[in-house]
């Protein structure tokens, strides 16, 4: 996430492709330059109500739920493929020039629009239903629904009203032990999957699983094509008892940055294709690598000691771990062990005063 309690303006470019970044905070954006957020596909949090002026696809493939602004008078291709988008609230917005203007948010039901008055022609929003409070030209081009209605749906959950697919926010599951082929792919806001006894991962079970966050199993040891392709929110997952690691197992991983893979022999050819964060694999039983790494940013350190590998630009076989902070995922865990023992220390330190000032009473 990114905190700008003060900033106004928002440059073409400036996060575009930032694929972890889910949250912007600050509500005094004015403006926002063409492609900002393109391909974003985890921000699901910004305040756009101060925007006067949307960019050409700045929000382009984004996760936004509902967009709500009072100043922008017009729209610029702004909004393409956003395909969780539900509600629209521009009070100032008086064009829709393009027909292809929501192309793409398929899910998009409501919009609120006091003082529109220019739509294109052959506009695609049949299913599209808009305010009483919205212009009377624009209840003239779409159903009239009670906005009441629709918000208190939204409220009761913000991913409800899927068309074409179940939407899971997370996933438990107690007694299975094998995800079959294509079980949970495309789920796009699924943020974590609980699976204590799954042992296989079969073919894209979890393939463009943007926001998935987190994977747990106490069992898994098979993981394979593709199985989490593109996960690329994806920060913990428990690899210890793998051994083989499938072609595009974890490929378009971007939030990887250190795996402890302890039993993994042997990394198949683009296993961890374009991870692009990844920096470090801990494998000590590492037989065999067959180019893992195509695609990652910087050179990935294989802490092993095998001794025949190929070194390259790409990766390094080394002795010694290196030791990363770690990244926002759902917990802090070192923060919270520091918070724990500062609360350790603050009582010792508290029972040594009581017991020194006792001391003094009992001398006088």
């Amino acid at each position: 996430f990114c905190y700008f309690p003060q900033l106004q303006i928002i440059e073409g470019f400036a996060f575009g492709k930032c694929k972890s970044l889910y949250k912007i905070l600050g509500d005094k954006i004015k403006q926002i330059g063409d492609y900002a957020f393109d391909s974003c596909i985890n921000l699901t949090h910004i305040d756009l109500c101060e925007v006067e002026h949307f960019g050409s696809c700045c929000l382009q493939s984004t996760s936004l739920i509902s967009i709500q602004n009072t100043k922008a008078i017009e729209i610029n291709g702004s909004f393409l493929n956003i395909d969780t988008l539900q509600q629209i609230k521009m009070e100032n917005l008086e064009q829709i020039n393009s027909h292809q203007e929501f192309q793409n948010c398929g899910n998009l039901k409501f919009m609120d629009l006091p003082r529109l008055q220019y739509i294109s022609d052959h506009m695609d929003l049949d299913d599209v239903f808009i305010s009483y409070s919205s212009s009377e030209y624009a209840k003239k081009n779409f159903p009239i629904q009670n906005n009441q209605i629709t918000r208190q749906n939204i409220l009761k959950s913000r991913f409800i009203n899927y068309p074409t697919m179940i939407a899971l926010k997370g996933l438990i599951l107690i007694e299975q032990d094998e995800i079959p082929k294509f079980t949970f792919e495309r789920q796009k806001i699924m943020l974590f999957a609980h699976c204590l006894n799954v042992k296989i991962v079969r073919n894209d079970a979890f393939s463009k699983c943007y926001q998935l966050r987190r994977f747990f199993s106490r069992q898994l040891s098979v993981i394979e094509e593709r199985s989490f392709n593109c996960c690329l929110a994806l920060t913990r997952i428990d690899l210890s008892k793998i051994q083989y690691f499938k072609s595009e197992s974890f490929r378009y991983c971007h939030s990887f940055i250190s795996l402890q893979l302890s039993a993994a022999l042997m990394l198949e050819q683009h296993s961890f294709n374009s991870c692009l964060g990844l920096r470090q694999i801990i494998a000590p039983k590492l037989q065999l690598i067959i180019n893992p790494f195509s695609g990652c940013k910087d050179e990935v350190r294989i802490v092993s000691g095998l001794e025949t590998a190929k070194q390259n630009k790409i990766f390094r076989v080394c002795q010694e771990q290196l030791f990363f902070q770690e990244i926002l995922a759902e917990q802090f865990v070192e923060r919270r062990d520091f918070r724990n023992q500062l609360q350790k220390m603050q009582q010792s330190c508290f029972v040594v005063r009581r017991y020194g000032a006792l001391e003094k009473e009992k001398q006088k």
